[in-house]
């Protein structure tokens, strides 16, 4: 993705209805929003992590995304 260019992740939680968390290993290269909306910052990667909790148990995916000026 580019810098200013927006990119949507999607998660299919288990059970259904789980609030997904997300989060950005740097927000000065991508930032993510509560909707998993991904937008690139400024040149670099990141990796963006989906998580849950469950029952006292967290589960988190990750996606690195790479963002080119």
């Amino acid at each position: 993705m580019t810098v200013g260019n927006t990119k949507t992740l999607t998660a299919t939680p288990t059970p259904s209805g789980s609030t997904v968390t997300w989060s950005s290993s740097s927000n000065t290269i991508a930032t993510v929003t509560s909707g998993g909306v991904v937008e690139g910052q400024a040149a670099g990667k990141a990796t963006i992590t989906a998580s849950i909790t469950v029952s006292g148990y967290t589960y988190t995916d990750t996606c690195e995304v790479t963002v080119s000026a």
